[in-house]
């Protein structure tokens, strides 16, 4: 739905709110303005976020993440819910300015977050936002492009960070290098509240996959 339209209908509470790939940006900060509680924005202009910081507990942002400055993040205190997709059709963005993403990570806290789902992130920016979290994560969905599946130092290292920081993880889905496998048995040690995890092999073989993850659900559900 356009920002235009949703005036239009003089919809006075919203509580969530998702625009993509919007272009129409003076017509958004209008409609923006026009709204006291916004725990849910998705959108481009980092500016208005910063602005609605307080309010803000879910952010979801697809697509066009290679458009926004991520200014915003040392202001998003109450953030529970976090998306963050840079892709489109399965596309990569080489064009994104990562540099800048972990300088105003480095100055972030997410003393709130319990959802964190990435896609086609470095991980390097993975390891800032779940070190900058309070260590209230539940649930870690990560996915990771075939190109970029040879990563067996940071997936090693994007590991130990679940370990160490995510004690309260419930659910975790990720790409694991079948060098790192020896490395779980550290999460179900330090995660003791982890139900389920679910995997996939570099090989991508969907019938090796589905085998692997049958088998890491008995384990988990019988660990304990």
């Amino acid at each position: 739905m356009t920002p235009e339209l949703l005036a239009i209908t003089n919809c006075q509470n919203i509580a969530d709110l998702e625009v993509i790939n919007s272009k129409d940006n003076d017509d958004l900060i209008s409609f923006i303005r026009m709204k006291n509680n916004l725990p849910l924005l998705c959108e481009q202009l980092s500016g208005m976020i910063s602005k609605n910081s307080i309010t803000l507990k879910k952010i979801i942002l697809r697509l066009t993440i290679t458009l926004i400055s991520p200014s915003f993040f040392p202001s998003l205190t109450n953030l529970q819910y976090l998306i963050l997709y840079n892709d489109d059709d399965c596309g990569f963005y080489n064009s994104i300015k990562w540099q800048e993403w972990e300088i105003y990570l480095r100055m972030s806290f997410f003393p709130s977050l319990q959802y964190l789902e990435t896609s086609y992130l470095p991980c390097n920016i993975e390891y800032l936002i779940i070190e900058r979290s309070g260590g209230k994560i539940s649930e870690i969905n990560i996915c990771h492009t075939l190109e970029s599946r040879d990563y067996l130092i940071e997936n090693e290292r994007l590991i130990n960070i679940i370990s160490m920081y995510c004690s309260k993880i419930i659910r975790l889905t990720m790409v694991i290098n079948p060098n790192n496998l020896n490395l779980v048995g550290n999460i179900f040690s330090n995660c003791v509240h982890l139900k389920k995890i679910y995997y996939t092999k570099e090989n991508n073989n969907m019938s090796d996959t589905k085998d692997v993850l049958n088998y890491e659900q008995y384990v988990i559900e019988n660990f304990w």
